[in-house]
Order: C-alpha cells, then sequence, then structure tokens
C-alpha cells in the first residue's frame, strides 16, 4: 500500500495486450450476469425506482450568470500536487479516500448549488452516478478505465445537515458497493433489460426524467 500521505504512484508495467482483450470481468455481456439457475436477478423495484423515484436535478445557472468560452457553463480547476496531497491527508484523517472525499464535496456542492440558484429549500434528493473499479489484484497493471463499472448512490439534504454523520454514511454506502461491484443493481437492470425487456430500457431513455444529479469521475488514475 502506499505510505499516508503519499502521491506519486509507481511506473505501470508493460501493457499486456492479450491480457487485456481475454479481461472477462470487463465484460458487459448479459450472460455475465445471469444467476446460477441461469435466470436474471429481479430488479422490477430497481427500475420503478429509476423511473418513478424523484431526484434533484442540478439547477441552471441563473441570466447572469458569467459566460466561459471553451465550455458555456462550465468551470474548470486543476489541483496542483500539493494540494491533492493534502486533500488526500485530510481524506485519511476521516477514514475516507481521496475519491470518498470529492464525492461528499459534490453532493454538498450540489445541495449548495440548487438551494442557492434555485430556491430549493425543500427536501433534496440528489444522485450521483459514481465509477466502481473491478480490478482485481491480478489486474493491476490495466487502468481502472480498462476495467470499470457504475452504480448509482443517493443522498437527501436531510442527511447533509450532520457532515460527520453524512460522511460516516458515505463511507459505508461506497464499501457496500465495492463488495456488490461486479454485480450491481444498475448493472444487473441493464443487463437484463437488454435481454429480456428491452421495452423496459426504451421507455426509461425516452423520458424526460433525471437520472442522476451528478457523474463523479474517479481520481484514481
Amino acid at each position: 500500500g502506499q505510505a499516508l500521505g503519499e502521491t506519486d504512484l509507481p511506473e505501470l508495467p508493460e501493457l499486456d495486450v492479450t491480457a487485456l482483450r481475454n479481461r472477462g470481468v470487463a465484460s458487459y455481456n448479459p450472460e455475465n450476469f445471469r444467476m446460477p439457475n441461469g435466470k436474471f436477478r429481479n430488479e422490477v423495484g430497481y427500475y420503478l425506482k429509476l423511473n418513478f423515484g424523484r431526484t434533484t436535478p442540478i439547477a441552471r445557472p441563473s441570466k447572469s450568470a458569467p459566460k466561459t468560452t471553451t465550455y458555456p457553463n462550465i468551470q474548470s480547476h486543476t489541483f496542483p500536487k500539493a494540494e491533492y496531497k493534502q486533500i488526500r491527508l485530510e481524506a485519511q484523517k476521516h477514514g475516507q479516500t481521496t475519491n470518498e472525499a470529492i464525492l461528499e464535496a459534490l453532493f454538498e456542492t450540489a445541495r449548495d448549488w440548487n438551494t442557492e440558484r434555485a430556491g430549493k429549500q425543500r427536501k433534496q434528493s440528489l444522485c450521483v452516478m459514481v465509477p466502481m473499479d473491478l480490478r482485481e489484484k491480478r489486474d493491476t497493471p490495466f487502468s481502472a478505465i480498462n476495467c470499470v463499472t457504475y452504480a448509482l448512490l443517493r443522498g437527501t439534504s436531510q442527511q447533509m445537515k450532520d457532515r460527520e454523520e453524512f460522511g460516516d454514511w458515505l463511507v459505508q454506502e461506497m464499501t457496500r458497493l465495492k463488495q456488490s461491484r461486479h454485480s450491481s443493481q444498475l448493472m444487473n437492470l441493464v443487463a437484463s433489460s437488454s435481454n429480456q425487456h428491452p421495452f423496459f430500457t426504451k421507455f426509461l431513455l425516452k423520458r424526460n426524467h433525471c437520472l442522476a444529479s451528478a457523474v463523479l469521475s474517479n481520481t484514481g488514475d
């Protein structure tokens, strides 16, 4: 493992192209998601939650917001190495990974943005799509982008009132998602729907419906 606060990673070995092409764990072939009895896991409840559940979208910027030239309404910031190291150290003090600390900040930023821009004082149900690394120990030479899946993590503005409790909850939820990452509810639903009920997927995607308030980009690789 890495020493506390260490940010310099060792150089990756030369890529084994054959092993990369044969990485079955990263395949989204529906056959990989069948249970031992040959059936797909029933995710009807999860589908209904996605389809009819309320996810608070990010509020639009005000008309008076300054215009950016490269990408409209997008602000970009590059963290210097020393600043990133400090973020990592602070996260470790609270028992978090760097990504978990950034995820917590993303939830809080989305809540504050909506409150300030749209006056959303009522309860917000925010959802973030998070990447889940599928690599095993034998796969460490691969970049995470070559072996990744996704999960949806929901949190409410009520939960965020106590920052310490929310941070602890976030760590527990991320641990749960990591343990089930090879068979997440989201990917089970995608696999079973595409194989057995493609109509459900088409219906879900055609709706003017917010599935995730934001997307987290993994900082690991």
